[in-house]
């Protein structure tokens, strides 16, 4: 298709599939250098599309997506805009409009990255995927190419989206306490969701970032991290931290985050999840992954060149 003068870009999603998105936003930018591109997905993730000229969706035009949900007829403030939709799996909208694509992050039956899928349904519309965008994403995000810092804080992440991707917190805790002894200063890092949960480790100051540029900057100059399937282990991966993420219910090669390792147990029922949706009553996967072997991989990863 011609360059388009205008496109709306729109995400709902957490922040983990959003970070998956970002890959597929920089090819659009690249793509269609001369087009004004508006971001009218959650504004706490501005911090990371204002970087590729992405400016913020005025109100009106906004107010005018919201209204797709329930429109019979693509609204006339549109008409000279592409309005480009992210999301897992679900056409969010009851209306099927021209000049509105929905491209969604997972292929049923497949369990590949939804960066991949995202990057292959923008690829179907003639978009190519550009290489070169984790570098792009260090220099700009970051705002400098990261150092790696033997000396900086060990960060545990004890919470998820979900309670049922979470590690058990007495493990957490016994974690935290012989990497103390080992001389790290650690710190544990809570969510809006483990603040609402009461969620916290005895004997550890808990870390409450306000937002993500505080959880961003705590990623920088940390020297480890260790959490559960989660948003920040996504972007620890993105800013080079050496990381370490537990997984169970879903499939680490299609959900863990870039260039991170994982960890998981040997049951065979795990992964059980396909789309990120958790419907076993009683997950035992997360309780199977021992102490020791946590340890054992953080070990491993003290002496990891970060990528």
């Amino acid at each position: 298709m011609t360059q388009p003068r205008t496109v709306i870009l729109v995400h709902k999603g957490a922040l983990g599939d959003f970070l998956q998105v970002w890959p597929s936003l920089r090819s659009l930018t690249r793509h269609w250098p001369d087009s004004t591109f508006l971001w009218a997905g959650r504004e706490q993730y501005t911090l990371w599309t204002a970087p590729l000229g992405i400016q913020g969706c005025p109100g009106r035009l906004r107010a005018l997506i919201d209204s797709l949900y329930s429109a019979r007829v693509r609204p006339e403030g549109l008409a000279d805009c592409l309005v480009i939709w992210f999301g897992l799996k679900r056409y969010p909208l009851e209306e099927h409009f021209p000049g509105v694509w929905f491209v969604p992050g997972l292929q049923a039956g497949v369990r590949r990255p939804p960066r991949q899928v995202y990057a292959e349904g923008l690829a179907a519309h003639g978009v190519p995927c550009y290489p070169g965008w984790l570098d792009l994403w260090r220099r700009t995000i970051a705002g400098r190419d990261r150092v790696f810092r033997e000396k900086g804080d060990v960060l545990l992440f004890p919470g998820a989206g979900h309670p049922k991707r979470c590690w058990p917190l007495d493990r957490f805790q016994a974690l935290g306490q012989w990497l103390t002894k080992q001389g790290h200063r650690v710190c544990f890092v809570y969510g809006p969701a483990e603040k609402e949960r009461g969620v916290k480790v005895k004997n550890f100051e808990p870390v409450f970032p306000e937002n993500f540029h505080d959880l961003q900057e705590l990623l920088v100059r940390a020297s480890l991290v260790v959490g559960n399937d989660s948003g920040p282990m996504h972007l620890a991966g993105y800013l080079g931290v050496p990381a370490l993420a537990l997984f169970g219910p879903a499939a680490s090669s299609q959900w863990g985050p870039y260039r991170i390792r994982t960890l998981k147990c040997s049951l065979e029922c795990s992964p059980c999840s396909e789309d990120g949706v958790i419907t076993c009553e009683r997950p035992v996967c997360m309780q199977e992954i021992s102490l020791e072997s946590v340890k054992k991989a953080v070990q491993e990863l003290q002496n990891y060149a970060p990528c």
